[in-house]
């Protein structure tokens, strides 16, 4: 227990903390039992002009805080020598944060540049889980938080259970004033909850109404689940899936948004959206999005699909899905309410391509799987976005709507046991990365599957009951994420 940082980087360059074993695993736990304020478990540190904190990894590890109620407890900090202070961190650059679990704290990472002339660069967080399975190792109020930031990768993490109920907006992923070429990509944002009876926000990514925010991609995520209270018709203090409050050149693309939560206050005309630009926005883009609002519970609340103030701030808005549906949805905003897709092409001018129809989710994850989805073929390729969110390529011609894309069956039909013979397949190919593979109890042909020599791959691999598999080479199943 440490009133500070438990385990402080400071002005120090090339450090790697690695909880791996043979490769994989979190294998290292760290905790800061500390309640006091202003603490963090890890504190990166570079105060001074001219020195550096560079080149350091903090990997597979378990970090706890002490306390998701105490409001500067910080899973990781980096930036100046106070934590929470009004210093951002000099010279700090190239830190990945790679694989681990963060719990217990009211922040889970903070990073924060001394200043628009002196950035934070070369940040890297990456397959984090951030979040806690029971109430007490939740984080409460922001997932990721960043401020004067230069060219962030957010990738792969999962952010779930933010949940608080003081009066504050929580958050997902936070982008702050003066960042800039951001990518956040194939992140899962769910669960987030806001419980203060005044009406407070929650947001599951917000481009933040500071100044100086440039070229954020947000790409390939899921979010959903999201709960408030709510609070009128109000564009802070109320739920949404990906808000932009200012900025420029702003590319989404080809994310999930699933508005699945409810109002707790159910007799307020609350709002809330899938997509909402509540200010700034010009140039944005806006492609191959599901923006889907089904949320309950609030007598003449307003839950949109899209809400914009002005069509001009789409740079480009196209090949994107809205779907709404219960008593007080609306497919979009701008100006005024809109009621259909028709209304709303007339009103923008563009998204001649766009559908709004049920997109047919299977699971619980909002996971495209079912093959009558509309959303399947009917996207348009984008240069940025090569793969889904699960890292399968992107079809180059009819991509899928949304952060996951089509992935086919292949059926095993058993004409022989020859893996590698397209004939033996009810698509009459050989599988590889891009299918999910079923090996069914009672083959047609009456042939269970021998893979030969050499090496094989699948997306994901289903036996059923009965059924057998001979592997006498290299069978490589992709499937790494739900």
């Amino acid at each position: 227990s440490y009133g500070d940082g438990l385990i402080r980087l400071n002005e120090t360059d090339r450090v790697t903390i690695d909880g791996r074993f043979n490769e994989s695993g979190r294998y290292l736990n760290f905790s800061n039992s500390s309640t006091a304020t202003s603490n963090a478990v890890f504190h990166i540190i570079s105060d001074s002009y001219g020195e550096s904190a560079a080149d350091n990894m903090i990997r597979n590890c378990i970090i706890s805080g002490g306390s998701n109620t105490v409001t500067t407890v910080y899973g990781i900090y980096a930036g100046g020598n106070s934590i929470a202070g009004v210093e951002g961190g000099y010279g700090i650059s190239n830190l990945s944060i790679i694989d681990n679990h963060i719990q217990r704290a009211y922040y889970g990472i903070y990073a924060e540049g001394a200043s628009d002339l002196s950035p934070f660069s070369g940040l890297l967080i990456s397959g984090n889980k951030i979040g806690g399975d029971n109430p007490p190792d939740y984080v409460s109020f922001r997932g990721i938080e960043l401020y004067r930031v230069a060219g962030p990768v957010i990738s792969g993490n999962e952010i779930y259970n933010i949940s608080i109920a003081t009066l504050v907006n929580n958050c997902g992923i936070w982008i702050g004033s003066n960042v800039r070429n951001a990518l956040i990509d194939g992140n899962h944002i769910h669960h987030l909850e806001s419980w203060n009876p005044d009406g407070w926000g929650t947001y599951g990514i917000n481009i933040s109404g500071a100044l100086s925010i440039e070229n954020i991609t947000v790409s390939n995520n899921l979010i959903h689940d999201l709960y408030t209270w709510g609070w009128g018709s109000d564009n802070i203090y109320n739920p949404f899936g990906i808000r932009i409050g200012s900025g420029t050149g702003h590319k989404i693309l080809n994310n999930t948004v699933d508005m699945n939560g409810y109002f707790e206050f159910i007799y307020s005309s609350n709002r809330s959206a899938a997509f909402l630009v509540a200010g700034g926005g010009s140039g944005t883009e806006v492609r191959n999005n599901i923006f889907v609002n089904r949320m309950t519970g609030s007598n003449g609340s307003e839950c949109f699909a899209i809400f914009s103030y002005s069509g001009s701030v789409f740079n480009s808005i196209d090949h994107n899905n809205y779907h709404v549906s219960g008593p007080n949805t609306m497919l979009g905003y701008l100006v005024s309410p809109i009621a259909t897709l028709a209304a709303w092409q007339a009103a923008t001018g563009q998204d001649v391509h766009s559908i709004s129809a049920n997109p047919l989710f299977t699971g619980t994850e909002s996971h495209l799987q079912n093959p009558a989805s509309p959303c399947i073929g009917s996207g348009a390729p984008v240069t940025v976005v090569t793969h889904d969110y699960s890292g399968i390529p992107r079809h180059p011609v009819y991509p899928t709507i949304g952060a996951r894309e089509y992935v086919p069956a292949s059926y095993w039909l058993g004409n022989t046991n020859a893996w590698n013979s397209g004939s033996n397949w009810n698509r009459n190919v050989v599988p590889d990365d891009s299918y999910n593979v079923i090996i069914p109890t009672s083959p047609a042909g009456g042939n269970y599957p021998v893979v030969p020599s050499g090496v094989f791959e699948c997306h994901s691999l289903y036996l059923e009951s009965g059924a057998s598999l001979n592997i006498q080479g290299q069978l490589k199943v992709i499937n790494t994420q739900p």
